[in-house]
């Protein structure tokens, strides 16, 4: 029992965030960018800008189709955050270890334009031990089937035991 708080039990945390800094995660096959997805995701975000939704008006300002918004690159990345998760043992288990997604930055090179195929890696750049949690910096980089990168996102994820009840 918690002696601060009558009724609460002590959880006692045996889980540990290994270490897996300097690992690279990547993608197995390319994702390809359809024009019906970044129209999709445009509208789910509510980004207004007819480049996302007009294939002439994006013509028109130079690119080769619409160009998706730039956290588009979540979809890209989604598979290869989750064998990272996978490898650190977060599940959807209440009792594994927990991630919270803390802050992220983006460099676009070149917009995502419907019709890409694109490839993802990701490395584990820097881990930082604070008590039980851990905080990762991940660099992912989306790169176009020309081998130029397009996008370079920079993301911190906190890693640590789920909260006591």
């Amino acid at each position: 029992m918690d002696p601060r708080i009558p009724g609460r039990k002590v959880q006692h945390v045996t889980a540990t965030v290994p270490d897996l800094e300097g690992k690279t995660f990547g993608t197995s096959e390319p994702y390809v960018v359809e024009r019906a997805k970044i129209i999709e995701f445009a509208t789910a975000i509510h980004a207004a800008h007819p480049y996302h939704y007009d294939a002439d008006a994006a013509r028109a300002a130079g690119y080769r189709d619409v160009i998706a918004p730039p956290t588009f690159t979540a979809v890209v990345q989604a598979g290869i955050i989750e064998q990272m998760f996978a490898e650190m043992g977060i599940t959807p288990d209440p009792t594994s270890l927990v991630a919270v997604h803390t802050s992220e930055t983006m460099t676009v090179t070149e917009p995502v334009t419907a019709g890409d195929r694109l490839t993802a890696r990701l490395v584990v750049a820097e881990i930082t031990r604070r008590g039980p949690a851990a905080f990762l910096t991940l660099r992912c980089h989306i790169v176009g089937a020309d081998g130029n990168e397009r996008v370079e996102v920079v993301s911190t994820v906190v890693v640590g035991p789920p909260p006591e009840e």
